[in-house]
């Protein structure tokens, strides 16, 4: 019984909620951050696809005009 109470004292408790919320927290956030990073990569191709393919077009039109 000494043990127990010695083990559930203010200070272990805190301490093993904090860890119990910490682990709950990075294993709930993961799918999103993965899914973020995916999400990310694809806008960034799509964008830079885009992106040289305008340049390209206004440089076209520029020497044209020049």
């Amino acid at each position: 019984m000494k043990k127990i109470k010695r083990f559930l004292n203010i200070n272990n408790i805190i301490d093993t909620s904090a860890d119990i919320l910490l682990i709950l927290f990075d294993v709930l956030s993961s799918p999103i951050l993965i899914l973020v990073r995916i999400f990310r990569y694809v806008v960034n191709k799509l964008l830079k696809k885009y992106l040289v393919k305008g340049i390209k077009r206004l440089l076209k039109k520029f020497k044209r005009i020049i």
